[in-house]
This record gives structure tokens, C-alpha cells and sequence, in this order.
């Protein structure tokens, strides 16, 4: 109880609660967030489960219509699929591949950052040099060029068993530089300062330096990164769900099922795109307005 009491009247939580649209943003994410954490308890039917999916029930309107049922709050799709419990698990597969991405993005970028930032002559540049040309090549690109080895090589069906780990690994691995780039600027300036100093004048090793002494004091760049980050992860999965390039269709994430939704909009079945994309949207718009909460917090130059 000590705990909670000290973390709700932390600073960052009474700035977080002065500020109207942050706030509501934090609650709309951690609202998001239980949804897709309690997807199999909280939803009403299982998308996955072929056995309770009847085709008589396709192209269902949301149950306030005249036409629409109890048993189907937000209507179904092509395939008699609820819409409400395929957006639960679609938002569920979406934060797991953002959150995914980013881990994999800060553990590179962090790592090679430091290295970079405190060795500087050959190994920096070298680090620096794969990240320019890592820079070069969109995140589409590689999973354009990932998807149709792996599925030329093994098959569709091998490549939907690993679809979400891939997705993970190339959003992860193709957005690390920025990581990097900003973590060598920030140890660059902080191993000149004299507690660093101090440390190599008492034989502390250069890695113990690194990690224990420089990496605390560069992370608040790295906070404000991670927030636009997951954002951006989320997004890049559904544009590549969108294409076709991301979950398959017996794994549907929010991409997907935008993408299957977008081919009955203008039929009449609105609802089939309509509310995974309220989701989309609420879920970046609610990371992005934390996003910059947290680099105004951190900003050292803030009055």
C-alpha cells in the first residue's frame, strides 16, 4: 500500500493528472491494454474456433439494428465471425508485436548505441556506418523481401505458424538505428563529465562503466523514443496486414482486419472496418498523446 501510495503522488503522476488530454489518453491505452491482456475472458465468442462460426450468420449488422442480433453486440463479417471479439483479439496480437518490436529495437539500438558512443574511432564508425544503411531500407522493404523468402523456401503454412515472431524481429531490427544514434550522442557528451572520470581513475572497467554509471543517466531519451516507438510498430504491423504481409487471416490483428473489412465498406457492411479501425486509431492516438506528455516531462529545458 506504501508502494501505491508514494507511485500516485510521484511527480510524474501528478503532472501526468494536471494534464487533461494526457491523462485521458493514459486511461484509454490502459483501458486498451486490458481489453486485449483479458481478450479470451472478456470476448464473446472465439474467432479462431471454426467450430462455433456459422456462415448464416455473415454480414450481420451491430445489435441495435433492426436487423442485428444480441449474440452479436458489434455485428459479424464475410465469414459469420463476431466483429466485437475479432477486434479483442486483433488488438490483443497488434500491442504484443508493438510491445515486441520495441524490446527488440532497445536491446539493439541501447546496446550498439553504448558501444558506439564509448569506443568511438573504428568499431563506432563501423556501427554507425550499418546504421545508415540500415536507415536506407524501409521497413517494408525487408518485409517484403523476408515474407516471400521464407514463403518461397518453407511454404505459407510454415510462414503463418511464425508469422508474429517475424513480424516482431523485422519491425525490431529494422528500426534500431534511431535507438543507436541517439544513445552515442548522449554518451558522447556524458562520459566528458566527471563522474565518468572518476570511475576510470578508481579501475572501474570500461564495461561496468557503460552499463552502470553512463546507461542511467541516457535513458530519458530512450523513454521518449520508446512511447513514438510502439506507436509506430503498431502501425508499420497494420500497414503490413493491410498489404497482406503480416497476420494471416486465421490470426487476424487489427491490419488484417481492416484489410478484410475495406473490400465490404461501400456494400453496405460498414461496421466490418469501422470498428477495428476506431480501435487503430484510439490505440496510436492514445500511445502518441502519452508520447508527448513524456518528452515535455523529461525535457531538461522545461520551465
Amino acid at each position: 500500500m506504501r508502494a501505491i501510495h508514494l507511485f500516485w503522488n510521484s511527480a510524474f503522476i501528478k503532472a501526468l493528472r494536471s494534464d487533461t488530454v494526457a491523462s485521458l489518453s493514459a486511461v484509454i491505452l490502459l483501458f486498451l491494454i486490458f481489453l486485449a491482456l483479458f481478450a479470451p475472458l472478456l470476448s464473446p465468442h472465439t474467432p479462431y474456433d471454426l467450430s462455433t462460426i456459422d456462415i448464416l450468420d455473415s454480414n450481420m449488422p451491430p445489435a441495435w439494428d433492426a436487423k442485428g442480433s444480441v449474440h452479436f453486440l458489434l455485428g459479424t463479417d464475410n465469414q459469420g465471425r463476431d466483429v466485437l471479439s475479432s477486434v479483442l483479439y486483433g488488438l490483443r496480437l497488434s500491442v504484443i508485436i508493438g510491445l515486441g518490436a520495441v524490446v527488440v529495437q532497445v536491446v539493439l539500438g541501447v546496446t550498439l548505441g553504448l558501444i558506439a558512443g564509448y569506443k568511438e574511432g573504428m568499431i563506432g564508425a563501423l556501427i554507425m556506418r550499418i546504421a545508415d544503411i540500415e536507415l536506407s531500407f524501409s521497413t517494408y522493404i525487408i518485409a517484403i523481401f523476408s515474407g516471400a523468402i521464407i514463403q518461397a523456401s518453407c511454404g505459407i503454412e510454415y510462414y503463418n505458424t511464425i508469422a508474429m515472431p517475424l513480424l516482431i524481429g523485422i519491425i525490431g531490427i529494422s528500426e534500431w538505428p534511431q535507438y543507436a544514434r541517439t544513445v552515442r550522442a548522449k554518451v558522447l557528451s556524458e562520459k566528458k563529465k566527471e563522474y565518468v572520470e572518476a570511475a576510470r581513475v578508481i579501475g572501474l572497467r570500461p564495461l561496468h562503466i557503460m552499463w552502470k554509471h553512463i546507461l542511467p543517466n541516457s535513458l530519458s531519451p530512450v523513454l521518449v523514443i520508446c512511447t513514438v516507438q510502439v506507436a509506430n510498430a503498431v502501425m508499420s504491423e497494420a500497414a503490413l496486414s493491410f498489404l497482406g504481409l503480416g497476420m494471416p487471416p486465421t490470426q487476424p490483428s487489427l491490419g488484417s482486419l481492416i484489410k478484410d473489412g475495406f473490400h465490404y465498406f461501400f456494400s453496405g457492411s460498414w461496421w466490418i472496418i469501422t470498428f477495428p479501425s476506431l480501435a487503430l486509431i484510439l490505440l496510436i492516438v492514445s500511445i502518441n498523446s502519452l508520447g508527448d506528455f513524456v518528452r515535455d516531462y523529461l525535457n531538461p529545458r522545461k520551465i
